[in-house]
């Protein structure tokens, strides 16, 4: 009003300067004046007139006066605590508590808010239309209580009486017993393995369970911390692996993280799982800690400049892991030759790889004869049955020829051969001598060999898994030109850089 008054005054000066330049020709100042005066008059009207200036922080202070909606979903008890799935449909706290099973009583909000009278109590800051957990603490095992719930929304407002009486969840009878403790999971010598496109992490779990890790990519801001569900189901991550760990492996395993970029640093992050359902991040009654999770992280792994092309992905019950191969030398020219160029030595014909697709045995039966009283140089070989599939078969390295078991074992009707080394890990890019004493060029099935850690424990996995178990081995070996700082041995195009 004031700004107008302003403007109505500047222009009651213009007017009168038009006024005093007209009074020479007769015109009045007392005429000019009172004309001002009625406009000022009928604006001051109108302002007055007009409803008051409301802010926007005012009108949204002012717009939410109605309490929330609160439901009750689920509710599961423990030993100690009592879980509680709510949801409302706006954000704000949700209260939960309990007393001892009467029948009567009531608590209050205040009562709910503060845990005052109450056996255990908890809350959780919710989201709206967004399922939440309670964990209401504090309880004894074996003993009925009852149940209530309250819930303020943002504007603080709250729920009635009536309403919590309308979440009540009456005689609640906490668990006697059961296993409520969360797992170890750690780390173990050697660590971890680098290769160009995978890491293989070594853990141990204190029980029984199921392991995931992930590879997250650092590009030098370091990575967030994934919670447990982004984990277990491979949600926002670079790679993914997952294994089950078993008393017979001295619960320690080697999971693949594959699919990785060459010479690229990782953070690493790992979850555990008990048979009971018991997260390393929490127990089924206690909500997500993703602390317990950051405590897992393995930072800075970066992986090689050289290329790993060979694995075996063993298939499990409950999950699937990959084991890097070191491959045979035969694998390149499988089968024997192109048709009618005859063989050369380790080749058919000049600088030529396998004139099909690299070997791939998918989903084959693994049989294992790792106790074979010659490691499969010389006596019977356990012949598989006739057009049933294709079988794989494992042994240990023994004295012999490679190219010799190969022989043996492709009389016996095996599709491929997966050698045990004596050494714990390869030397990456370098094979044993796979032929020695051979014409390796008539042998029709691919072999490959397997570091001797993983390796023994793919026997105890068959040991245990007996017919079920089946495994995938892959070549995937590239073909770039011959360059610089490469090398065409062994029929791979191995790489690196310096």
């Amino acid at each position: 009003m004031a700004s107008l008054r302003a403007l109505l005054g500047l222009g009651f000066g213009l007017r009168l300067c038009g006024v005093l330049a007209q009074d020479a020709l007769g015109f009045k100042l007392e005429e000019a004046l009172a004309e001002h005066l009625k406009i000022i008059y009928a604006m001051d009207e109108i302002i007055q007139d007009a409803p008051p200036r409301v802010s926007a922080q005012e009108r949204q202070l002012q717009a939410d006066t109605t309490p929330p909606s609160l439901n009750v979903l689920t509710v599961q008890a423990y030993i100690f605590h009592i879980l509680v799935t709510v949801q409302m449909d706006e954000t704000g706290i949700i209260y939960c508590g309990a007393v001892l099973h009467s029948g009567s009583y009531t608590p209050s909000a205040y009562e709910l808010k503060t845990g005052t009278n109450l056996k255990g109590h908890g809350s959780v800051n919710a989201a709206a239309n967004t399922r939440s957990n309670v964990v209401v603490n504090g309880l004894s095992a074996s003993t009925s209580y009852d149940l209530f719930c309250y819930a303020e929304d943002a504007s603080f407002n709250g729920i009635s009486n009536a309403a919590i009486l309308a979440t009540k969840k009456p005689s609640v009878i906490t668990a006697s017993g059961g296993d409520y403790v969360a797992p170890v999971l750690k780390y173990v010598a050697p660590y971890f393995t680098a290769e160009s496109q995978a890491l293989y992490i070594n853990v141990e779990m204190s029980e029984d369970g199921t392991v995931w890790s992930v590879a997250l990519k650092d590009s030098g801001s370091g990575t967030t911390v994934p919670t447990s569900s982004a984990i277990m189901n491979n949600v926002g991550v670079d790679s993914w692996g997952t294994h089950p760990i078993a008393a017979q492996q001295l619960y320690k395993a080697t999971i693949r993280l594959g699919g990785l970029q060459e010479d690229t640093v990782y953070d690493i992050y790992s979850f555990a799982r008990d048979m009971s359902g018991n997260g390393i991040d929490n127990t089924p009654a206690y909500p997500s800690n993703v602390t317990k999770i950051a405590e897992t992280k393995f930072a800075g792994l970066r992986t090689l400049a050289v290329w790993i092309p060979s694995k075996v992905s063993v298939a499990y019950a409950i999950g699937s892991t990959e084991y890097a191969l070191e491959p045979a030398t035969w694998n390149t020219h499988l089968p024997k030759c192109l048709p009618g160029v005859g063989s050369s030595h380790f080749r058919c014909g000049p600088d030529l790889e396998s004139w099909s697709t690299p070997p791939v045995l998918t989903n084959s039966q693994l049989v294992s004869l790792a106790s074979h009283a010659s490691a499969g140089c010389s006596g019977h070989l356990q012949a598989t049955p006739p057009a049933s599939g294709t079988y794989v078969l494992l042994l240990r390295r023994g004295k012999c020829a490679f190219a010799k078991k190969a022989l043996q074992a492709e009389r016996a009707g095996y599709s491929g051969l997966l050698l045990v080394d004596h050494q714990t890990n390869l030397d990456r890019g370098v094979l044993p001598d796979m032929t020695a004493e051979s014409q390796d060029a008539t042998i029709s099935i691919p072999a490959w060999i397997i570091g001797k850690t993983n390796g023994e424990a793919l026997v105890l996995a068959a040991a245990s898994s007996g017919i079920s178990l089946r495994v995938t081995l892959t070549d995937q070996y590239r073909k770039p030109r011959l360059g610089n700082l490469q090398s065409d041995l062994y029929g791979l195009r191995v790489y690196a850089t310096q």
